[in-house]
């Protein structure tokens, strides 16, 4: 399973409708069903916990235990969030971007985060083609600013938050351009490089395995793609396809 989630008529349509029974058990409907179905107890817990901790005194080691369990609440909390994002339908909303400023943008954010990495975005050393530099890109900057986001700090957690995190531009096949993200941490082991993008799938003790999947989707349905390389440090390739430039109107 990739990270994109077909229809039940995708997967075995070619124009013949499926039964509408199947259509309860396709992936992202399954995960919004559970997603909702764990969201309503999980307010309830946590309410009640609240109240609990309230009426203990602060130096009653229960409490302790209630905020543990307001902690595991929370976070399983963040894992429904991520569940019913991945689970969405996403249906870009496109504006034309110079592509170098939005990844700028985005990394300024992301360095705030982690005052201790080297994040850098280097978009010339690597893409001796002038038209790459200054391309432009048809996208969701919400949606794909949140890709940009994922692969940055996955990069700089791999690295301890102390290590460097490059960010290039490539020349694609034909009108794409890539979006290469590099770092010095342990990299991705041989023939593990597909199976990341697999949903659950991670290798972060506290991590949902949804950020990738979800990035590929988002790629994907900007007609692009995100590919991981098996190596020494880690290397993610977002492909993007470059806009008409004859029909640029000033991308911001």
């Amino acid at each position: 399973m990739t990270g994109v989630v077909t229809s039940q008529n995708e997967t075995h349509g070619r124009g013949k409708a499926s039964d509408p029974s199947d259509l309860v058990w396709s992936a992202p409907l399954a995960m919004a069903t559970i997603a909702h179905e764990i969201r309503n107890p999980l307010l309830s817990v946590s309410a009640n916990m609240e109240l609990l901790r309230d009426q203990l005194d602060g130096h009653d080691p229960r409490r302790r235990c209630v905020d543990r369990a307001l902690a595991d609440v929370d976070r399983l909390s963040g894992v429904v969030d991520r569940l019913v994002d991945f689970a969405s339908t996403h249906r870009p909303e496109l504006a034309r971007h110079r592509l170098v400023t939005f990844l700028e943008d985005v990394l300024d954010g992301e360095r705030a985060s982690f005052p201790d990495c080297s994040i850098e975005l280097d978009p010339t050393s690597d893409a001796p083609d002038r038209r790459v530099e200054r391309c432009e890109v048809d996208i969701d900057a919400e949606l794909l600013g949140r890709v940009v986001s994922n692969l940055i700090r996955n990069a700089a957690e791999s690295t301890q938050g102390e290590g460097r995190v490059r960010v290039f531009l490539e020349a694609g096949e034909s009108d794409d351009v890539r979006v290469v993200f590099e770092d010095d941490g342990e990299g991705i082991a041989s023939g593990f490089a597909e199976r990341i993008f697999e949903p659950f799938v991670t290798t972060k003790p506290a991590g949902t395995g949804l950020g990738l999947p979800f990035s590929r989707r988002i790629a994907r349905v900007h007609g692009g793609d995100l590919r991981a390389v098996a190596k020494r440090g880690g290397r993610f390739e977002l492909v993007l396809p470059i806009a008409d430039a004859a029909t640029s109107e000033g991308a911001p």
